[in-house]
């Protein structure tokens, strides 16, 4: 597959925010492991760090899951630009 074609399907961007998203989320679920790990080992310290970015990562999983909600009303002209794509790689 070219880079046109995988474009074709997802842009960079909807790309980079899914990828994101799947790291958000992958720390996430991993998290209270983590911080009970680290209170298990009496490291308050590292605990209340894992704690904040737990915290943080939830915040940027739910402002990526909104920017993909956004990519998935798209606009009159990104919806013509995207057939105007599908037509190219059609007559290719």
């Amino acid at each position: 597959m070219t880079q046109e074609e995988a474009r074709a399907i997802m842009s960079d961007t909807e790309y980079n925010v899914h990828k994101q998203l799947a790291e958000e989320l992958a720390f996430l679920w991993h998290a209270e492991r983590y911080i009970q790990d680290a209170e298990k080992d009496g490291n308050q310290k590292a605990a209340d760090v894992f704690r904040r970015i737990k915290d943080e990562d939830q915040r940027h999983a739910q402002m990526l899951k909104e920017v993909l909600q956004n990519m998935g009303q798209a606009s009159p002209q990104q919806q013509q630009q995207h057939q105007q794509q599908q037509s190219r790689q059609q007559q290719r």
